[in-house]
């Protein structure tokens, strides 16, 4: 496979089931983190080894009662812009989000209003996505009935 094929793979693997988030940290300040999880170590692995290794860790989550363990890559280092500039023009679900993370992580001079708005902004792009992968079982369920 090409370099771009792999980075195609990766952006599949991250518009589905990657999540770029914000958190307050204890001085106030925003932190952004971008992050994949799926049950299939190997497939979470490769999108370290391919987006770099020094470009966040691998953990195992659970496993809960009645669910399979989870693994979760996760990146809140500097490499952060490079990943999503690498990524961004070629994502679907989560391009919007990406930009707004760009905004943040590439201005440093933002004030704590604009920091606060593309917060809520990628607070309200959250709910549209899950009630989409509802609509889209209940679409499923439709069909088999």
């Amino acid at each position: 496979m090409t370099n771009f094929d792999w980075v195609a793979w990766c952006v599949g693997v991250f518009d589905c089931r990657g999540t770029i988030g914000m958190s307050r940290a204890r001085s106030g300040r925003y932190k952004m983190m971008v992050r994949a999880e799926g049950t299939c170590r190997e497939k979470i692995e490769r999108l370290q080894l391919i987006l770099g290794k020094g470009t966040g860790t691998v953990r195992q989550c659970g496993p809960r009662p009645g669910k399979q363990p989870s693994w979760i890559w996760y990146c809140e280092t500097s490499e952060q812009v490079r990943i999503l500039r690498l990524m961004e023009p070629h994502l679907e679900e989560k391009r919007h989000d990406a930009r707004l993370a760009l905004e943040f992580l590439e201005n440093h001079d933002l004030t704590s209003t604009q920091q606060d708005s593309i917060y809520q902004a990628l607070q309200r792009s959250k709910p549209k996505l899950r009630n989409r992968h509802r609509q889209s079982a209940k679409v499923i369920e439709m069909r088999r009935a």
